[in-house]
């Protein structure tokens, strides 16, 4: 396997260990709840919990592979990153699980773990896109790879985005300042009439 096939894979590893670092690093610091669970979170944690139910979904196919590429059938060369891949999606599927979790726990560390595990979706989109044109290039023709861009930016990028957006805002937006209330005069309450 060359360079160009296995740097992906380690692409992917590396992003979802950084979401994961960062989740645990925000837990050790930040171990207050938040006060309210914001709408945009609730929002957000359904879409990670979609991304975490499709990389389970593709666990089973991604560990054959790697099983069939170490069975001692010719050169095995690249099992190091197709191992990393899995390990990566399995701590995909896992992390977005405890995301969700700690989303609706009101746990800043779910939102840091959430906004990195879509940010990895992203990620993945553009790496499968890239290498789509480097390994296969006019191959596959114009039409079919607009088809191809258009549903994978569609279907997960877009709602990854989204899911970041949701996710930051609500750390994001700033509180309006208050103006201070004025000091109004106030009136003796009316005596109780018999």
């Amino acid at each position: 396997m060359s360079v160009s096939q296995m740097w992906p894979s380690y692409a992917w590893a590396a992003v979802v260990a950084v979401a994961i670092v960062a989740a645990v690093w925000t837990a050790m610091k930040v171990r207050e709840p938040r006060p309210v669970l914001p709408a945009q979170h609730v929002a957000g944690a359904a879409l990670v919990g979609l991304f975490g139910w499709e990389g389970l979904f593709q666990l089973p196919g991604a560990l054959m592979g790697y099983l069939n590429l170490i069975a001692g059938l010719g050169d095995v060369s690249g099992d190091e990153a197709q191992q990393a891949y899995v390990a990566a999606l399995a701590l995909f599927a896992i992390g977005a699980a405890f995301a969700v979790v700690g989303i609706l726990r009101r746990r800043t560390w779910g939102a840091v773990l959430g906004i990195g595990l879509a940010a990895a979706v992203v990620v993945m989109i553009a790496i499968v896109m890239i290498q789509t044109i480097s390994m296969v290039g006019s191959a596959i023709g114009d039409d079919a790879y607009l088809s191809f861009a258009l549903g994978s930016v569609g279907q997960r990028a877009i709602p990854a985005l989204a899911a970041i957006v949701l996710l930051a805002w609500p750390f994001l937006r700033r509180r309006a300042p208050r103006a201070e209330e004025p000091d109004w005069p106030t009136a003796p309450a009316p005596a109780e009439s018999r």
